[in-house]
């Protein structure tokens, strides 16, 4: 399948807002509501296997004032495509893509934690809240003369015996 071909299918099947050709890459633009479904088509009809990234713009100054965009790649046909939606900034929510392709737990986490950006109907456990925990283990600082110098260490729940 060519990127054409891909495009063409995303655009019969879905309500494209835009579409940009741009450099031998083609970008098209979903409502909300859609992208989730184009997601799913995109993997499981026209074989993007692989969610290469998600990541986030902020527009500052206009509305909708986000923009979440997902970099898909086809292994098979060595096919790239980007989709992508706007969020609002007074509802920072959409829907998750961790059913599809589960790198997209690290992604959707980092555009939580530089945007605030919300994914619906993520399965993690009730506390959790998709934020990273950033410092595992215990930290100690010693100071020596004029220099500080912080340690981390792996803290376990259990010891290994043997």
């Amino acid at each position: 399948m060519t990127l054409e071909d891909a495009a063409s299918r995303l655009e019969s099947q879905f309500q494209i807002i835009s579409r940009t050709d741009f450099r031998g890459e083609v970008t098209l633009e979903l409502t909300l509501a859609q992208i989730e479904s184009a997601c799913r088509f995109a993997k499981e009809q026209l074989g993007f296997d692989f969610l290469a990234d998600l990541s986030s713009v902020d527009n500052f100054g206009d509305e909708p004032r986000f923009e979440v965009v997902y970099e898909l790649y086809s292994l098979s046909s060595n096919v790239h495509l980007r989709l992508k939606t706007r969020v609002s900034e007074d509802h920072l929510e959409v829907p998750s893509v961790v059913q599809i392709w589960a790198t997209a737990n690290w992604h959707e986490r980092e555009v939580y934690d530089m945007m605030g950006i919300r994914f619906t109907n993520l399965i993690f456990s009730s506390n959790d809240n998709s934020k990273r925990q950033m410092v595992v283990g215990a930290i100690s600082r010693r100071t020596t003369r004029s220099i500080s110098v912080i340690f981390f260490c792996t803290v376990s729940s259990s010891r290994r015996r043997g």
